[in-house]
């Protein structure tokens, strides 16, 4: 039976600033059985709109418990019901690079309190799914794992096996990402292999970006910002793919290159490990010299290589994964009272 003849649950996905790729895909995903739309919140302003577009709906997902799920819940709704997808930067608390919403007393107590308002708490990762329970004294049952997800049918491999021997980094060059993102060692790495091309795509943030643009080694190239075609064009191009994160909630550009053919070198950071398992080359430590031997290793690695990354992604990340798992929780809180 189809479970929109059921119940037929009305669905608001929020998200906040420029359109949410995470959002517009479960957007995409839940249509396909329920009506479901999107509310991207740039202005405090919005919030009266918002407020009745939340209380015609039967369910409101928050893509990040953020700026846009603080102004909105400032007074819950009472009628529908509220699914809180969890990223890194709420998460987290790590004071080495003073970073996560658990830092901050006042942070921490909005973030818990939406999360305590919330029928289920979504975690894009196990090592997200563990940070919230680190840092938030949540009841663990509304807690749960789906996680985040690309299409493989979009991001796969070039025709051709040839790659360029070059290595591709997605990330915005700016304050906060060059200091979460280590793009002072791939700038070292790159130093250590003048030989290989290095491509970082994103767009550039701030005087702090440019001032690193500016100095970056002749070897690194930047590419602003791109589209998902011409993104998927270079990822099919590079052999290799670096993500050197001292944090990442998820990775979902590693998971794309690897889908790709790309042959990632992570950090051993946040929920890098657990994305690449054995499909790549996980750092032991984050310093040029040893950056630089694992991108030697994952440039001269064979096809099987490129092939079992990817594999490793269409069993485990592929979006018909992450569309099951929405239907069952959808399915179960329209039929919990």
């Amino acid at each position: 039976m189809n479970p929109q003849t059921v119940t037929a649950p009305k669905i608001l996905i929020v998200h906040a600033g420029r359109e949410l790729i995470f959002a517009r895909r479960d957007c995409d995903i839940l249509s396909r059985r329920y009506p479901t739309e999107t509310f991207g919140l740039t202005s405090v302003t919005q919030v009266p709109r918002l407020r009745r577009r939340m209380n015609d709906a039967d369910i409101v997902i928050f893509w990040f418990v953020g700026r846009a799920a603080i102004w909105a819940m400032m007074v819950p709704p009472s009628r529908p019901k509220i699914v809180a997808i969890v990223g890194g930067y709420e998460a987290a608390n790590e004071p080495d690079i003073d970073y996560g919403s658990a830092r901050s007393p006042w942070r921490r107590a909005i973030v818990h309190r939406i999360l305590n308002r919330s029928s289920r708490i979504i975690a894009v990762s196990a090592y997200t799914h563990q940070a919230v329970l680190n840092n938030y004294n949540i009841d663990p049952r509304v807690l749960i794992l789906i996680h985040n997800a690309i299409d493989t049918g979009f991001f796969t491999p070039p025709a051709s096996a040839e790659r360029e021997q070059s290595v591709l980094t997605v990330a915005c060059p700016g304050g906060w990402q060059i200091r979460v993102k280590r793009l002072d060692l791939l700038q070292a790495a790159a130093e250590k292999l003048p030989e290989v091309q290095f491509h970082v795509v994103g767009r550039v943030t701030d005087d702090v970006g440019r001032q690193f643009v500016e100095h970056a080694p002749k070897n690194v190239q930047f590419a602003g910002e791109l589209s998902q075609g011409e993104l998927r064009e270079h990822y099919r191009r590079a052999a290799a793919y670096f993500q050197p994160s001292r944090l990442e909630s998820f990775g979902a550009a590693v998971v794309e290159a690897m889908s790709c053919g790309c042959v990632p070198v992570v950090s051993p950071y946040g929920a890098l490990p657990e994305v690449v398992g054995d499909a790549g080359f996980i750092l032991d430590r984050l310093d040029p010299d040893h950056a630089a031997d694992m991108l030697r290793r994952a440039l001269a690695a064979p096809a099987e290589a490129r092939q079992r990354a990817r594999a490793w992604v269409v069993e485990r990340f592929d979006t018909s994964i992450r569309a099951h798992k929405l239907y069952c929780l959808i399915d179960e809180l329209m039929a919990s009272p």
